[in-house]
């Protein structure tokens, strides 16, 4: 099938990657022209276990391409996946809008599906009448339309788009319905056809438990210490009933606390390698510009953590969260390290704003502000870089 994929955030990189590497035709969308440019050079846009080699793989075969072009992605595809951010209504309207206009001027009939996570109602209050008022089409007779969740885990988001524990369809027509059950054939997991709502809702829901349990950890986890007690081995031990225990295939929640405690990790692997590529390198410049990204990334760990201290996070109780996060980066180098740390800041910043934490979101520009002007400069020197960039501690 052709398929357009609008986001090449996390969920949209994974979706497009791994529906290329099944054999369907795949066009990632997304206006942030640096990452459009890493997929056509076949490279993943995001740091994600796996995720590299099926878009290096898919690229090669020419399954995959990359564009900032909508109405062209929409025109070479029967099939929209909307995998932009659906928690920001102007965000997702201004996708809607914009594959609506080009939906205008095509035949034959376009399927949509919203796999982005958004506040139940979202698809009936916000996608749905923005993608008519654009195409001036009915969803479900001119033009189809579908909710079809996600449920990745940061880290494993590849393998769970092959291992989901549900696969869940909600859609207006039949048509859509049968076009989004024909993506995961040979995909061994329940399937469920329901309602857009419901559909929707299921997501919510299943996010919404998950948050309740990880603060409940964390509940139990500071109780235990008061104590003396090993928080972590009660759970592992209540975890042991498998009835008590977290699905394996569901989406963890974004905590703007665990992501900041994460952040801190990575920057302390980063520190490690920075180290490391300043033992190895010989060139002068290399080590001059390689000694200043380690002061910047000292004061960024002293600034996340100011940031947590400020908020009482209790760095301790959340730092198994965070560490799960990012469970891909040991053995990687530094620049992937830079790309990981990019995608993280991003996710805070957005995080941030939403929880109207404008200390966070400001102290996190300035650190992607420095990450992103190190990882260019990684790339653009590359050819003058005499030391491969060895593996972080």
């Amino acid at each position: 099938m052709r398929i357009s994929v609008f986001g090449l955030g996390h969920v949209g990189a994974v979706t497009g990657a791994c529906l290329a590497d099944s054999g369907h035709d795949v066009t990632v969308v997304d206006a942030d022209l640096a990452k459009v440019k890493r997929v056509q050079d076949g490279h993943a846009p995001v740091a994600e276990a796996g995720l590299e080699e099926r878009v290096a793989r898919a690229v090669a075969q020419g399954s995959l391409r990359a564009t900032t072009d909508c109405a062209e992605a929409v025109m070479n595809s029967d099939l929209s996946m909307i995998c932009a951010e659906a928690s920001l209504p102007e965000h997702l309207r201004a996708v809607c809008s914009r594959i609506g206009v080009a939906i205008r001027k095509k035949e034959p009939r376009h399927g949509v599906v919203l796999r982005s996570a958004g506040v139940p109602g979202t698809a009936h209050s916000v996608a749905i009448p923005v993608l008519e008022d654009c195409a001036k089409m009915t969803a479900g007779a001119d033009f189809g339309f579908a909710i079809n969740p996600e449920f990745f885990r940061d880290g494993t988001a590849v393998h769970d788009y092959f291992n989901p524990p549900k696969i869940v369809i909600g859609a207006l027509d039949e048509k859509t319905e049968r076009a989004v059950s024909t993506l995961y054939e040979g995909i061994d997991a329940p399937r469920v056809i329901t309602q857009i709502g419901i559909a929707e809702g299921v997501k919510y829901a299943e996010d919404a438990w998950h948050a309740l349990k990880s603060g409940f950890a964390n509940d139990i986890g500071r109780l235990m210490r008061t104590h003396g007690i090993d928080g972590r081995k009660v759970m592992d031990i209540l975890y042991a009933d498998q009835g008590m225990a977290p699905a394996q295939g569901a989406a963890v929640p974004e905590n703007l606390w665990t992501l900041l405690c994460a952040a801190c990790a990575v920057e302390k692997k980063s520190l490690a390698a920075v180290r490391k590529c300043m033992d190895a390198a010989g060139n002068p410049v290399v080590r001059s510009r390689l000694d200043a990204h380690l002061l910047e990334t000292r004061w960024q760990i002293k600034l996340l953590d100011a940031c947590l201290d400020i908020h009482g996070v209790d760095k301790e109780v959340l730092a198994v969260e965070a560490s799960a996060v990012v469970p891909a980066l040991s053995r990687e180098n530094l620049l992937t390290i830079k790309r990981a740390e990019i995608c993280l800041y991003e996710r805070i910043i957005s995080l941030a704003r939403k929880q109207r934490a404008p200390d966070v979101q400001q102290a996190c520009r300035e650190i992607l502000e420095q990450e992103r002007t190190m990882a260019e400069w990684i790339e653009d020197n590359h050819a003058i870089l005499s030391i491969p960039f060895p593996a972080a501690a």
